[in-house]
């Protein structure tokens, strides 16, 4: 947990790997608590259950491939490409197809970050969740050709 830049009033957190007893919080009239994370265990349920009266549930999806252009400041008139402008068109759909269209991945272009985030849906939302055993078989499924 830390403070948010000049913020004495609000920190923020993320939920890392299951810990026992994460999702429980002391109220504070002072502090507004923000948790993150993607963790398939802690559901939206379990979270108004925890917090209830004092939470506010607010899910941040992906980008979709227009949302992407549009983020990337990127504008195609569909009904006149050109063969330049639909190879470029081609190329941002192939980025945004490689990134997943999560906005901060988008806005980082970072390598790492791509990486982490496949792990992560991978180990903690698709195969722990699901008690999957083939993880190598599993994990060469998602891996780019």
């Amino acid at each position: 947990m830390h403070k948010a830049p000049d913020s004495p009033k609000y920190p923020v957190g993320e939920i890392h790997k299951n810990q026992p007893g994460s999702h429980y919080f002391r109220y504070s009239p002072v502090w507004k608590i923000f948790v993150t994370g993607s963790n398939a265990k802690l559901l939206s349920s379990e979270i108004s259950t925890s917090l209830t009266g004092r939470n506010k549930l607010i899910e941040l999806f992906p980008f979709s491939f227009s949302e992407y252009l549009l983020f990337q400041e990127k504008k195609y008139d569909i009904d006149r490409l050109t063969s330049k402008s639909r190879a470029l068109l081609q190329k941002d759909f192939n980025t945004y197809m490689q990134t997943g269209g999560f906005p901060l991945v988008v806005k980082e272009n970072d390598a790492e970050l791509i990486n982490d985030y496949f792990q992560d849906i991978l180990y903690r939302d698709i195969i722990s969740r699901y008690r999957l055993t083939q993880v190598n078989e599993i994990k060469q499924i998602g891996l780019p050709a």
